[in-house]
This record gives C-alpha cells, sequence and structure tokens, in this order.
C-alpha cells in the first residue's frame, strides 16, 4: 500500500520496483462444473465525507470481485479483532486510511464460492490531506 495501484485484467497490480501483483487464480469445481475463485480482495478507504477539518468520514469498501465485496459483510457481522487491532496500531491517531483484505473463499456442493475469512493482505496506509 502507498504506492499507486492499477486494476486491470483482475489483476491488483502494485507498481513498486520489484513488479509485485496480486492475481486472483480461477479453479473448476468439478461435480458442478463452474469456475471460482479461491481468493479475493477487498479495499477500504476511510475518507473525510466534507472535507479534512470535517470530523464525519465516510468508509468506501471495493472487492476486487463479487466476494471480494461480499467480505464486507463479512467483515462488519464478524470483525476480525486482531485485524482490526494492527489496523488501528498502524494508522495511530491519523482517522483517515486505506487498507486491502485478502478473502479466503469456500465452495458449497452447488459450485457457489463465498468468502469466510478475511485477513491483512498488505499494512494499513494512512492517508494525509493539506487543509
Amino acid at each position: 500500500m502507498g504506492k499507486e495501484v492499477v486494476v486491470q485484467n483482475n489483476h491488483i497490480f502494485e507498481c513498486d520496483e520489484n513488479g509485485r501483483g496480486l492475481h486472483c487464480d480461477e479453479s473448476l469445481h468439478e461435480a458442478s462444473g463452474k469456475k471460482y475463485r479461491k481468493e479475493d480482495y477487498l479495499l477500504i478507504h476511510v475518507l473525510p465525507k466534507y472535507g479534512v477539518n470535517d470530523s464525519q468520514r465516510v468508509v468506501i469498501f471495493e472487492g476486487l470481485h463479487r466476494n471480494g465485496t461480499l467480505a464486507a459483510g463479512l467483515i462488519c457481522s464478524e470483525p476480525p479483532l486482531s485485524e482490526l487491532r494492527i489496523i488501528m496500531k498502524s494508522v495511530g491517531a491519523n482517522p483517515y486510511f486505506q487498507v486491502l483484505f485478502k478473502t479466503e473463499n469456500h465452495v458449497d456442493a452447488s459450485g457457489e464460492a463465498l468468502p469466510i475469512r478475511v485477513s491483512l493482505a498488505d499494512d494499513p496506509f494512512p492517508l494525509k490531506f493539506r487543509s
């Protein structure tokens, strides 16, 4: 995090000197013949609602694919407390930040994949705004 992020063709690329990228491979569910992803990504932004000096914030959840987006519900209904503590420690008193989660998906008997677990994919990144 903290680098330019480009999303294209079901990849998240962090544009760094190592060319590191995150990719969601597809697998085939033999019984149903459906393709699914074993993992996905959820990016959360916490931003000022109206301006830098406003005490209100807006939270934006962006999934790379369907299960990344569905993981927002998982975070809200079953908060990963250890991960949230890491975020709080990393961003400190800064009220604005971005954080990237990786989801682990489970495939049911019909071949439908759903997120079952989230974990931090990278360090949380505090955001600084000028007033």
